[in-house]
Order: C-alpha cells, then structure tokens, then sequence
C-alpha cells in the first residue's frame, strides 16, 4: 500500500498521467481494531472483515458498509455506464511467496476475459515480485463473500482483484526468495 501511495501521488510522468484521467478513492486500512491487537485477518469481533461483503452488519462491520455505501454511491452519481474501472483490495498473504492476484473467472469467448487480464500482466512487466503465474481468475464458493467476487457482481465492476502481497519475500527469476 505504501509504494503504491508512494507511486501513485509521485512526481513521475505515469503518475501524473494517471491521476489526470482517473480518480482514485483509497481506503489505506479497513481493519485498523484487528491490526491494532495483532489479528491481520479478523477485526475485534472475530470476523474476517473480507468474508462479510454480502451482508455486512451495520454494527460489527461499519467498514464493510461503509465501502459498500461508496460504491453504491459512485454507480448512483454517474451517468457512465461502468463508473468504476477497477477495483483493487489489498491484502498481505500468509503462506504463498510473490505478489500475485486473484480475479474473476470470465468464458474464454468473452470480451472480459481478456480485458480483466491487463492489468495483472501490466504488473507482471513491471515488477520483478509480482508473478502473472500464481494469479488465480476463479471464485471458489469460499471467496463468494469477498470484496472482489460481491463488487464484481453487486456493482459490475469487470477488473476486481485482490492483490496478495507474501509476508515471506518473492521468487525471483532464479526461484531464489
């Protein structure tokens, strides 16, 4: 999140590009109660924060209702079609190593299927840390109550990901971490 803050509010040439044709609206912690006690995964009621995007509780997930109440407000406000281009949640993974994605599953005869796949490809170029590879463009019946799967159903947003940063390093292109 910090070099993507960092990138994003620099001086450089890409930045100012992208600032100038987008808006961003950054949410830097949804979970600041849990980080706080040591919990990365689960706020002071013992939810995992990312697995109530479907129904979210007022009074145990503000957070949740709050992001939700954001977006539904963007789709409201607009008079594009797809107001919101992307949608990127990100999170610090436990076990896998790199930074990778996680996305929609869209039929290979789609228009989607490719579009969605951009941006991930774009960060694979990019960056040594990030593999194309280990992303996964799927939804589990685990994951249905995520961020990325609801905002990508709820609100149509085509490029929703989660963005999964290793807490253990990176592979790099040796597979040395």
């Amino acid at each position: 999140m910090q070099g993507f803050l960092n990138f994003i509010t620099g001086p450089s040439e890409e930045a100012v590009n992208l600032r100038r044709k987008n808006i961003f609206k950054i949410i830097p912690m949804t979970n600041p109660d849990g980080v706080i006690v040591g919990n990365y995964r689960t706020g002071l009621e013992g939810n995992d924060l990312n697995r109530r995007f479907t129904n979210p509780s007022p009074k145990l997930h503000p957070i949740v209702v709050a992001i939700r109440k954001l977006l539904s407000d963007i789709n409201k406000r607009s008079t594009e079609l797809y107001p919101i281009c992307s949608f990127v949640d990100i999170h610090g993974h436990s076990r896998k190593k790199s930074v990778f994605m996680y996305g929609p599953d869209y039929a290979l005869y789609s228009n989607k299927y490719f579009k969605m796949r951009i941006l991930p490809k774009l960060l694979d170029e990019q960056s040594a840390a990030f593999r194309y590879h280990s992303c996964k463009f799927r939804v589990e019946k685990a994951k249905l109550s995520t961020a990325r799967v609801v905002v990508n159903k709820e609100f149509g947003v085509m490029s929703c990901f989660t963005l999964e940063a290793s807490m253990h390093g990176y592979i790099d292109e040796n597979r040395k971490t």
